[in-house]
């Protein structure tokens, strides 16, 4: 739900968002990228009426730390205006943004990477 979302929202500022990192003869192409990853979550007592999706939202370049911190933000504040939009038959009833956005380390140091991790609280639509 929130790579679709990305995907729409950050439309030509990215080339592509994903979870899982294109192999390195695809990389190059594919820049700037955002990667969306969840991260273990806490256990819901009822998974069907709310879940805490906690996600960790990374933003890759090859064009220098001031751009990929860019992006990042970028993508933060996409993130921020979640709340009360319902995308694949779930709707995000908060955000709450654990950090802001960081330089990270990568193994390819060619690129360079910024990211925050965040929570989405969703709760999914009830079928008519």
């Amino acid at each position: 739900m929130a790579i679709t979302y990305l995907r729409d929202v950050l439309g030509d500022a990215v080339a592509h968002v994903c979870s899982e990192l294109p192999g390195p003869d695809e990389m190059a192409a594919l820049l700037p990228l955002v990667q969306v990853e969840r991260l273990p979550s806490p256990p819901m007592a009822n998974r069907y009426a709310l879940d805490v999706a906690r996600m960790d939202i990374s933003a890759r370049v090859a064009t220098g730390r001031p751009d990929a911190i860019t992006l990042a933000t970028l993508a933060g504040a996409h993130i921020r205006a979640m709340p009360g939009r319902t995308i694949a038959g779930v709707t995000v009833s908060t955000v709450r943004r654990q950090t802001g956005p960081e330089e990270r380390a990568d193994e390819n140091t060619n690129l360079r990477v910024a990211g925050f991790t965040c929570e989405l609280y969703l709760r999914s639509i009830p079928q008519t």
